[in-house]
C-alpha cells in the first residue's frame, strides 16, 4: 500500500500528526510508523508469551486499541481522497479499515468465565480475615450476605486488603479481576460468565470484586445455569 502513494496536497492534520511540515513522502513516513509500531508490538508480545526481556525502543509506543491505528489511517484517507486518489484510498486502504473498525487489534474478545463457587471461597477467605469472630460466609443466609455485598457495594471504604497474602486460589481470582482494570484490557475482554450461579449473592459477589479489583471497570456479567435443578 505505501508504495503506491504520491503526494498532490496535503491537509494539515496530517501534516501535524507527522510532526514535519517540509516532509517529501508523508503518507510513506506515516505509514512507515505505523509499521513499526505493530512489529513491535508483535515481537512485545511474542516475547510476554516466551517468558523473555523484551526493550521497547523509547520512540515507539505499543499499540493497545485500535484507536491508535484507526486515527491516523483515516486521516491519511481524508487525505487521498481531498487529493482525488480515491482509487488509492477506496484499496488496500479502505480494507484496512473495515478490518480494525471488525476485529480491532485482538481479533476478537475473550470472555472470562469462573464457577461461583470460587468467588464464594475467595470472599469466605477474605471476610474470616477481616471479621475472624463471625460465622462463614458460605454458612451465611442469603438475606445476610445480599445486605452485606449491597452495603460494601456503595462504601468508599475498601474491602480487599491488597497487602495481605492470601492463599494460592483466592490470589487466583483476585488476579483474574485485576486483569479487568488494565488499560490494555478494555478491548480484549467482553463478559463475565458466572457457572453453578444460583443466588443474587453469585452476582453480587462478582460486581464487589470488579470494583475492588478492576478500579471500578467492569463487564456484563452472563449466568451459565448448568444444573437443571438451578432452572427450577
Amino acid at each position: 500500500m505505501r508504495k503506491k502513494l504520491v503526494v498532490l496536497f496535503l491537509r494539515d492534520e496530517l501534516l501535524n500528526l507527522i510532526g514535519d511540515r517540509n516532509v517529501k513522502e508523508p503518507y510513506r513516513m506515516l505509514l512507515r510508523r505505523l509499521i513499526c509500531q505493530v512489529q513491535t508490538t508483535r515481537d512485545w508480545l511474542q516475547a510476554q508469551i516466551d517468558n523473555k526481556i523484551f526493550n521497547i525502543p523509547n520512540n515507539i509506543e505499543l499499540i493497545q486499541s485500535y484507536k491508535q491505528l484507526q486515527e491516523p489511517l483515516e486521516i491519511c484517507y481524508r487525505s487521498l481522497c481531498e487529493n482525488k486518489l480515491d482509487l488509492i484510498a477506496n484499496g488496500i486502504l479502505l480494507d484496512t479499515l473495515r478490518r480494525l473498525a471488525c476485529f480491532g487489534v485482538t481479533l476478537t474478545k475473550l470472555d472470562l468465565r469462573q464457577e461461583s463457587t470460587r468467588h464464594t471461597d475467595a470472599l469466605e477467605e477474605i471476610i474470616s480475615y477481616i471479621l475472624p469472630n463471625d460465622d462463614k460466609y458460605s454458612e451465611w443466609k442469603e438475606e445476610k450476605k445480599q445486605e452485606f455485598l449491597l452495603k460494601e457495594l456503595v462504601s468508599k471504604r475498601p474491602l480487599i486488603s491488597h497487602q495481605h497474602k492470601w492463599s494460592d486460589d483466592t490470589q487466583e481470582v483476585l488476579d483474574t479481576f485485576e486483569i479487568i482494570g488494565r488499560k490494555s484490557s478494555q478491548e480484549a475482554l467482553g463478559t463475565y460468565i458466572i457457572s453453578m450461579a444460583g443466588q443474587p449473592s453469585d452476582v453480587l459477589t462478582v460486581a464487589l470484586f470488579m470494583k475492588e479489583m478492576a478500579n471500578r471497570k467492569t463487564l456484563p456479567v452472563r449466568i451459565l445455569f448448568i444444573l437443571i435443578s438451578l432452572l427450577k
